[in-house]
Order: structure tokens, then C-alpha cells, then sequence
């Protein structure tokens, strides 16, 4: 009896166990390469994932996620343009960086995520004569 309750918690255990990815990586000014601080940066999943896991941003940043299959992780840059997402789902996403008011979205599709990833986005500017539009997708 006893090594059946052991089994079946050991069994348990390693159903619960998700594949995650760890995503880092900083945002820049394509023009002057300083860090962009500030920047929101977002994953959202878009193909391979179960959307089972819920989102947790880490480093100046917060995250959600769903259970609706469309999970999709946020954070904030940190000082030196710095971001961190740890333990998100495994799977293909659509990356979004930008800074409301001061650099437009940039956008990387197709990315896959597994392990641990390095992606870094390069911000162009708005100019003084143009108004920064917001992202058509939410």
C-alpha cells in the first residue's frame, strides 16, 4: 500500500511537470545603440503550446497568461534596456517590443522557444513630426 501511494505521487509529480522556456534579452536604439528602459516586451504563443501554464514576469515586470491556449507573457525593461521572462510554455511566439510615445512596435514572428533564448529587439525612434501608432494586435 505504501509503495503504491509513493508511485502514484511520484506519478503525479512528472504529469504536472511542464517543458519551460526562459526568455531574456535587451531592447536598443537602432540608431544610438543605447539601452531603451521602460519598453514593454511581449511573447505571445501562437503555435505548439498547450496555454496550460500561466504567465510570470520577473524583473520590473508582470505577466499574464491564459488557459485559453493563447498565452501571452509581458514585461517591462529595466534600467539598461534588461528584460527577463522565466518558466513560460515551450512552444512558437510572436515577440513585440515598444515604448509608448517614443519608439513604434517592432515585431518578430516565428520565434521558437525552448530552454533558454536570447532575443534582442533594435527600437527605431518616432520623429518629432510623427506620431508613434499603437500596436494593431493587443
Amino acid at each position: 500500500m505504501k509503495r503504491l501511494f509513493i508511485l502514484n505521487l511520484l506519478l503525479a509529480f512528472a504529469a504536472s511537470w511542464v517543458i519551460a522556456a526562459n526568455v531574456q534579452g535587451t531592447v536598443t536604439d537602432i540608431d544610438t545603440g543605447e539601452a531603451v528602459a521602460g519598453a514593454t516586451v511581449r511573447f505571445t504563443l501562437t503555435g505548439e503550446g498547450d496555454g496550460s501554464r500561466d504567465g510570470n514576469g520577473y524583473h520590473h515586470g508582470q505577466g499574464n497568461g491564459g488557459g485559453n491556449g493563447h498565452n501571452v507573457y509581458t514585461t517591462v525593461t529595466d534600467e539598461n534596456g534588461f528584460y527577463l521572462l522565466e518558466d513560460i510554455t515551450d512552444g512558437v511566439y510572436t515577440g513585440l517590443a515598444r515604448k509608448k510615445g517614443e519608439y513604434p512596435s517592432v515585431r518578430i514572428e516565428n520565434i521558437e522557444l525552448t530552454g533558454d533564448n536570447t532575443i534582442n529587439f533594435e527600437l527605431t525612434p518616432c520623429g518629432c513630426e510623427q506620431i508613434c501608432p499603437e500596436p494593431r494586435n493587443k
